[in-house]
């Protein structure tokens, strides 16, 4: 009910916003998420969902333009992203792992005989739709792109990740291991990952 999703929200407040949102942002982005909540009670609230909205917040948007904003973006680039069953990013995870055995098959392999997955990664990535993967610089090269590519540009994203850490992937020899290199790409992406992508797709197509 109404209830937990306000409970949710509260619980997920400070965990799910990127690291540079000031302390009196906070109270932005509870209202952002609330409304939204509110508005669309189809999905209501959704964890994700909060790193995109303090992006927005951080970005210099006002409240109200950053929840019409995010009703925007999910409702034309991700609408079943958050929704009860997150059917969209589960389908989309399941479609990234088959792009990494085509476009990527030495990550693929070494990934099978890890005994990794992309629903082990990738949800944290797509469901922010990379606001708590890429830094704030990489991100303003991230949006456009976005915007104008749809979602097919988490997928260019997120090769481009793998294929920045192809070689670091390649040495691990333990599910261990591999974890740790995927999580340690958060804290190492830069402005360089955003921008490459489209072309290390592109380069893997021909």
């Amino acid at each position: 009910g109404e209830r937990g999703v306000l409970e949710q929200i509260e619980k997920d407040l400070h965990r799910t916003s990127p690291g540079e949102l000031m302390p009196e942002m906070f109270d932005d982005l509870r209202k952002v998420l609330r409304a939204y909540s509110e508005f669309n009670s189809r999905v209501g609230y959704c964890q994700g969902m909060g790193s995109v909205a303090a992006f927005f917040l951080l970005s210099g948007f006002t409240p109200e333009d950053a929840f019409w904003t995010l009703v925007r973006v999910i409702d034309a680039y991700v609408p079943d992203y958050y929704v009860t069953d997150l059917r969209g990013i589960r389908v989309d995870v399941a479609v990234l792992m088959d792009l990494i055995r085509t476009k990527l098959p030495k990550i693929h392999e070494r990934m099978l005989a890890c005994d990794i997955s992309t629903d082990m990664f990738a949800y944290s990535w797509m469901m922010t739709l990379f606001t708590a993967t890429f830094n704030t610089a990489a991100l303003v090269d991230f949006w456009p792109w976005f915007l104008y590519e749809g979602s097919k540009f988490l997928f260019m994203c997120a090769l481009g990740l793998l294929k920045k850490f192809e070689a670091d992937l390649l040495n691990c020899h333990s599910l261990e291991s591999m974890m740790q290199v995927l999580l340690s790409i958060c804290s190492d992406s830069n402005l360089l990952f955003a921008s490459r992508s489209r072309r290390n797709l592109a380069d893997n197509e021909n």
